[in-house]
């Protein structure tokens, strides 16, 4: 009797944790669906995490952004067999990867929004501000796409049904 109560046991014991794993995948719209990248250009960005609020405040979301062109003048993609990826080299000599990974973060109550990360901790985000200040010195948001579309994915973290 003791032997099976001991089998049971460790069955009970390796099964459990199987029983907590989610295997629920994840919408891909959580994050706003085109973050911008200027003329002639295109990201598109997809949620591979769901939301998670931070201690700081901050929201994040891990992210995959395919990068795409629509005027083949401006740069074409090639296979780099050393990094096995597709991808380009900026202007200035960077690798771009076509099809990245990253993080991005919302600051709701602040109106910050960071990006361009690939650090969960936001050590490497570019953070901007959703606000401009007018002639006046009023605080006005910014929800024009000409500032690289902050304010539209600000709103979509911050109007996130998970909080």
């Amino acid at each position: 009797m003791y032997k099976s109560f001991l089998h049971v046991g460790i069955w009970m014991i390796l099964i459990s944790p199987l029983q907590s794993v989610n295997t629920e995948e994840v919408p891909p719209d959580l994050v706003y669906p085109s973050p911008g990248c200027g003329t002639g250009c295109s990201i598109t960005q997809i949620s591979k995490t769901y939301p998670e609020k931070l201690d700081n405040g901050w929201i994040r979301v891990k992210v995959e952004k395919t990068l795409s062109f629509h005027k083949s003048s401006l740069s074409d993609f090639f296979y780099d067999d050393k990094k096995r990826e597709e991808g380009f080299f900026s202007r200035t000599g960077i690798w771009n990867p076509r099809i990245s990974e990253g993080w991005v973060f919302a600051n709701c109550s602040k109106g910050l929004y960071g990006s361009d990360g690939s650090r969960k901790d936001m050590s490497d985000s570019r953070i901007r501000s959703i606000h401009w200040i007018d002639d006046s010195g009023n605080k006005r948001f910014e929800s024009s796409h000409a500032g690289g579309f902050t304010y539209s994915n600000w709103k979509k973290l911050c109007d996130s049904e998970f909080f």
